[in-house]
């Protein structure tokens, strides 16, 4: 008897259990180490598991029907009696949880999305190989720069999805970390930058181009220092980006709605009452976006993948809705959010570096949104200060706004780029921001 029938048998017999999900999911890693140029470790892991989670529906305080929850997880070495007591373990756990009743995704008919690089499938070693000679070769022709340590992980999974509802769901899936430190070194001074992608195909790694933009920014980090003080435009590019876009995917959630962490309203102005000096806001989640890292045919809980229009010119069209959420509101539930989506600009990068003085920044220490009002500080990581030709490299300084401030005053980029998650402008800048420096 296979480990999900196993689990789905004691799922049906259980009195107490009144709906249930259970996930299996089946993965092979080849792994490379890299200590500088040499090979530490190669190997190659697989791991079977199954993410299973019960519901379980009981008169609440108020003596209303109230539904808990609760997951655990189910290895293969355990055999019937260690599944019985890890789901009496999770029914005494969802028995003392009382939200309000919501029901789970029926069968639906499933896109069909692109999430598997037969590359890493078929070739593990090769791509291993390929993408550490790149590295190597890359790092050894940058000056002052050393290569510390790399990390490969080519991953090529399977998940099995069931519900207690008849959803029956698989998908064949891929995804590669790259993982590396260089150092740069000057006179007895070290700087080191630590890079960490995931991507789902191989293609989607330029590792010559990467290697080359993150060896300058070591060697600009050692002759970097504090900023000065400064109120007026700032420019954010690439992963600095997601951190602060994070911001509007917590805010357009029917979760936040519900939990009243959001004022946002459908059909009206995210910004509101304030003037929008820039560029009109338009994002979409996209579940369907080839080889994007929140991609799939289906999501956690069996909701279809669909490409999600969420604001446009500004205006809120829809909140993004997982099952029990959607039902909570009244509105047709949409998945989790996908990969964040923004149309390029109108403005060419470079324009957007002109006409300073303008702080660029290019990496965070530290991001501190306030999911709720938006007010953020962020440590700077590394920046550059421009001022007509000249250009200093700066970090320590910290960045202040309010991010409905800054969005209602932006100037997208015409140049895209994808980031695994984030298909969008390289960068965006913003017509003020505060950089508090010495």
């Amino acid at each position: 008897m296979s480990m999900l029938v196993q689990i789905i048998k004691q799922l049906r017999s259980h009195t107490a259990v009144h709906d249930w999900q259970a996930e299996l999911n089946r993965k092979r890693s080849h792994q490379l180490f890299l200590v500088g140029e040499w090979t530490e470790s190669l190997r190659t892991v697989e791991t079977v598991r199954a993410r299973v989670r019960i519901y379980n529906d009981h008169p609440s305080p108020e003596g209303e029907t109230a539904r808990g929850e609760a997951t655990f997880i189910v290895h293969p070495q355990d055999g019937e009696a260690a599944i019985a007591r890890k789901l009496e373990e999770a029914v005494f756990v969802a028995g003392l949880v009382s939200n309000p009743p919501f029901g789970l995704p029926g069968p639906a008919e499933y896109p069909v999305v692109e999430v598997l690089d037969t590359r890493l499938r078929d070739e593990p070693q090769a791509v291993l190989d390929e993408l550490s000679g790149q590295l190597i070769a890359a790092a050894s022709v940058e000056p002052r720069v050393r290569l510390s340590s790399a990390e490969f992980f080519l991953d090529v999974g399977e998940s099995e999805l069931r519900n207690s509802r008849g959803i029956q769901a698989a998908v064949r899936s891929s995804q590669a970390l790259f993982d590396f430190v260089i150092i740069s070194s000057d006179g007895g001074k070290e700087s080191e930058v630590h890079i960490a992608l995931r991507r789902r195909r191989v293609a989607d790694f330029d590792v010559p181009a990467l290697v080359a933009r993150k060896a300058a920014q070591a060697r600009d980090a050692l002759q970097a220092s504090v900023p000065s003080k400064h109120t007026g435009p700032v420019v954010i590019s690439r992963e600095a980006l997601l951190e602060m876009l994070a911001f509007f995917r917590f805010q357009t959630a029917a979760q936040s709605k519900f939990q009243k962490f959001t004022q946002l309203e459908v059909e009206e102005n995210v910004f509101g009452s304030r003037e929008v000096k820039g560029e009109p806001l338009t994002l979409r989640s996209d579940a369907l976006l080839p080889f994007g890292l929140r991609s799939g045919p289906f999501n956690d809980e069996g909701l279809p993948g669909q490409d999600t229009p969420i604001i446009e010119d500004s205006v809120l069209q829809r909140f993004w809705a997982e099952q029990r959420y959607a039902e909570y509101l009244g509105i047709k539930p949409t998945g989790g959010f996908g990969n964040l989506i923004i149309p390029p600009g109108a403005t060419p990068l470079a324009e957007l570096l002109a006409d300073g003085p303008l702080i660029h920044i290019v990496a965070f220490s530290d991001v501190t949104p306030n999911m709720v009002t938006g007010d953020m500080v962020a440590e700077i990581r590394l920046g550059y200060a421009l001022d007509g030709d000249r250009v200093t490299p700066i970090k320590g300084g910290a960045l202040s706004t309010n991010l409905y401030d800054a969005f209602a005053n932006a100037a997208y980029s015409r140049e895209t780029v994808f980031l695994g998650e984030y298909q969008g402008p390289e960068a965006i800048r913003f017509g003020e921001m505060v950089v508090a420096g010495e």
